[in-house]
């Protein structure tokens, strides 16, 4: 008879340990001694490890019952009992019992407590929580082990002092699970913090997961395949709404698990008129977007710098001489050049810039968009005719929302960030604009 977990105490202090008992044989078959402990009494270590492939699980012995635990597990616990670790343990995979729902919910709430209490905080980093809580970390590889406090003396671990307010729950659906982590992140995130996820870090979803809100990211897809996709804001260069509040919520209680944002902000235009751009006839279809005249010249910056976004910020401001400019100008027309009679520096430059003009104008995410006040911007792909630009207070870039106006509710749907040429830094807001509240769906 397989092993079966007996029922959990839940006073907060009972967790369920393991221990390898002495046994002369390296190579025989792992054994455990599990019991109920308290943590308040019981020294113990808590072990940290990647689930790893559970497709093809080994049979282990616990309190003399077969029990089937993952690869990675059966390496690292066949490692401890070879390096002669004898202390009680704490494992998830063996002292929660991941088929109880609600146990399971009520024991990864307490790692927080069954982490901090296995061993003073060491510089607490926000990529593992484990790492973060623990009070004495060890790494193994093989038969080598060094403290993570030595590991890591090389590296700068930053101290990240906001959590977020989570409670796990199993039995919640996947969107429910996005959506509350999404709508944490976005609220609980520190005013001006560099790292902080505001709203403009979501990319919208070219395919919509039913019935994942708007601007909820598929956190599923980008685990798999990392973000295909980035803000038009991505390294931080703009600050739209310089100089006003930076707290906007104004919802309600239970609004996360109803996948609504509510937040303060400005209307800034209504886009009329969008232009994907393509590479082959980058320079034709943007021309007859927006009529540039048989002369170059300054007055056409505007266009190649929301065009470039961002890397016109990182990359070609910077760099003011007239000649670059001007070599900026013949490549973004596509005019021909003779490159014999180019300076160091512009050869030099041409080579950044080759590769920018190709993944700004080519990018499969990137509409051109003109709105009814003349503003020229660049937004994602999904963007239409008859979507608003808005400020949201906090937010960095201005995002592109659509109305939704029907029966059962009033409202917008998210469609990301945008670059708007003449309000990056905070212009638009010289002008006073009247104030209002937005609801994303």
């Amino acid at each position: 008879m397989a092993f079966i977990h007996d029922y959990l105490v839940r006073d907060n202090v009972t967790v369920r340990l393991v221990r390898l008992p002495e046994l002369s044989d390296a190579n025989s078959r792992l054994s455990l001694e599990l019991q109920h402990a308290s943590i308040k009494t019981t020294r113990y270590a808590a072990l940290s490890y990647v689930w790893g492939d559970m497709k093809n699980p080994v049979s282990v012995s616990i309190n003399g019952m077969p029990f089937l635990i993952g690869t990675n597990l059966h390496s690292a616990l066949r490692q401890l009992r070879k390096n002669s670790i004898r202390d009680w343990l704490w494992v998830d995979s063996l002292c929660i019992q991941q088929t109880n729902s609600d146990e399971k919910s009520y024991q990864v709430n307490q790692m927080g407590i069954i982490f901090s209490s296995a061993e003073d905080y060491w510089h607490r980093i926000w990529i593992y929580q484990e790492v973060a809580l623990a009070k004495d970390v060890v790494v193994l590889c093989g038969t080598q082990s060094v403290s993570l406090a030595i590991f890591m003396a090389t590296f700068h671990a930053v101290d990240i002092c906001n959590r977020l307010k989570l409670q796990a729950d199993y039995g919640l659906s996947t969107e429910e699970v996005f959506t509350s982590a999404t709508w944490a992140m976005i609220n609980e995130s520190i005013p001006n913090d560099p790292v902080a996820f505001t709203l403009d870090r979501c990319v919208p979803r070219t395919g919509n997961m039913e019935p994942l809100h708007t601007w909820v990211p598929d956190w599923r897809k980008i685990g798999e395949k990392c973000n295909t996709a980035y803000a038009i804001n991505y390294g931080g260069a703009f600050d739209a709404t310089r100089g006003v509040e930076t707290f906007s919520y104004v919802g309600c209680p239970g609004e996360d698990a109803q996948g609504i944002l509510r937040r303060k902000g400005c209307y800034v235009d209504t886009i009329t008129e969008v232009l994907r751009p393509s590479y082959k006839e980058a320079y034709e279809r943007i021309e007859a977007f927006i009529p540039l005249g048989e002369e170059s010249g300054s007055a056409e910056d505007y266009v190649w710098r929301t065009i470039h976004a961002q890397d016109w910020y990182d990359t070609i401001n910077p760099r003011t001489h007239q000649s670059i400019l001007c070599l900026v100008r013949q490549v973004m027309r596509q005019q021909a050049m003779n490159m014999k009679h180019l300076t160091e520096e512009q050869a030099e430059f041409l080579d950044t810039l080759g590769s920018i003009t190709y993944r700004d104008v080519n990018t499969a995410d990137g509409r051109l968009e003109m709105g009814s006040k003349g503003m020229l911007g660049m937004g994602h792909d999904v963007i239409e005719s008859g979507d608003i630009v808005s400020l949201i207070w906090g937010v960095k870039s201005p995002i592109v929302l659509q109305p939704v106006d029907g029966c059962q509710r009033q409202g917008h749907t998210f469609k990301g960030d945008a670059y708007v040429d003449g309000i990056m830094h905070g212009e638009f807001l010289k002008t006073d604009p009247a104030r209002r509240d937005f609801v994303i769906y």
